[in-house]
């Protein structure tokens, strides 16, 4: 079965931005992704992470990474809302907050610690563009694993994704309606193909419509099934 050639692989930490963008790309899971963002950062003298999103009424709040939890310092930064990476002492070590831009969510950072020294300016930019790829990844992939199952084998916005498929809509038009990233809806449906057992993504559909998967799943709105 198709299935079995995407099965999770460990991917070997790579350095350089080239390197873990080829490694984020690859990465079926958050896990994989965090270890490949912890050996590229481990080259620019960093050994933790953690990316944390920020809304208006509420805490920040990590969804992924190896650090788990934030310092007062952090903190007081995220709640700041800085449009530049910003380097910062804490705890005897040197962190660096990176805001990162993301389809239609909240505030998302990403946040490096446990440097010795302070980063100069080269490292920060280093560390902004492996931060950028990261976010882009993972929290696509963040949004895949909030996937509600369902009884017809898919996930509830597999099947959404499908059916807007289905309409002729686009991905970025999928994005846009189920409040996804374009990475995340390109990761449902390659998730449904391999589910479905199709080789590309009209015959994907076409199996889930002929078992009565998609009907009245092509609006704006999810429904309650």
């Amino acid at each position: 079965m198709k299935g079995a050639a995407h099965r999770h692989q460990a991917i070997a930490p790579r350095t350089g931005l080239a390197g873990f963008a080829a490694a984020a790309r690859a990465a079926d899971s958050l896990s994989a992704l965090s270890a490949a963002f912890a050996g590229a950062i481990a080259a620019e003298g960093y050994d933790t992470h953690c990316c944390l999103r920020a809304s208006p009424d509420a805490a920040p709040e990590i969804l992924f990474g190896d650090a788990r939890s934030l310092s007062g310092a952090a903190r007081h930064l995220v709640d700041e809302s800085p449009e530049y990476p910003v380097p910062f002492a804490a705890g005897g070590h040197h962190d660096l907050l990176v805001p990162v831009q993301c389809w239609q969510a909240d505030a998302l950072f990403v946040l490096v610690a446990g440097r010795p020294d302070s980063p100069d300016r080269a490292t920060i930019a280093r560390v902004h563009g492996l931060a950028e790829v990261l976010a882009t990844y993972g929290y696509s992939l963040f949004e895949r694993q909030q996937d509600i199952a369902t009884g017809a084998g898919l996930g509830l916005v597999q099947r959404r994704c499908l059916a807007l498929v289905l309409t002729g809509h686009r991905d970025v038009d999928i994005a846009r309606l189920l409040d996804l990233t374009p990475l995340a809806v390109e990761g449902h449906l390659a998730q449904a193909m391999i589910l479905l057992d199709a080789d590309i993504r009209a015959q994907a559909v076409a199996i889930a419509a002929r078992r009565g998967w998609l009907v009245g799943l092509d609006q704006s709105h999810v429904t309650q099934l």
